[in-house]
């Protein structure tokens, strides 16, 4: 297996910066415009993984996480059915809107023309985590590992713990 460079270990991006995001090939790639694009991490100076949106097409959304590794774009995508303006597109409470927060990745490998991906979503509701894998020359990931951990928000109480036990 071979391995990223050890001192160029993956790193988060400055805060808020959308650098190198490469809009142009990665719309290009996909034939469909981005609308948004946020980077997610650096994994050396060539390898980013970036979040992009692209240009709804009817009611079929696409989001996708893109592995920018030189002059090659691997996908990652996420599909996602549109209802209305203002509903939830992505995640619970999202409004439609995409976001790179509670992204993370989890681990990025390579072998040859061979990559895994794992990347984990945390969202109001829940946490979900997908492992995807290409084999070949190919451009789009297959998600070979789909799973999601559920959980109540937290709502905080105005009373003591007393008086909730009492109840």
């Amino acid at each position: 297996m071979q391995r990223w460079p050890k001192r160029s270990g993956a790193v988060p991006p400055a805060p808020g910066r959308a650098r190198r995001c490469q809009r142009k090939a990665i719309a290009a790639a996909r034939q469909r415009a981005v609308v948004s694009c946020f980077s997610l991490v650096r994994i050396d100076g060539r390898r980013r993984i970036v979040l992009g949106e692209f240009e709804r097409s009817g009611q079929n959304a696409l989001a996708s996480d893109v592995l920018l590794d030189r002059d090659r774009l691997l996908f990652a995508d996420y599909p996602a059915t549109f209802r209305a303006d203002g509903q939830d597109l992505w995640r619970v409470d999202d409004g439609g809107k995409l976001s790179p927060a509670g992204f993370q990745v989890v681990f990025v490998a390579q072998d040859g023309q061979q990559y895994g991906l794992a990347l984990s979503w945390a969202g109001t509701e829940g946490r979900s985590l997908a492992v995807f894998l290409l084999s070949g020359s190919g451009s789009a990931l297959d998600r070979v590992i789909d799973d999601y951990w559920y959980h109540t928000p937290i709502i905080p109480s105005t009373r003591s713990p007393l008086e909730r036990f009492r109840d």
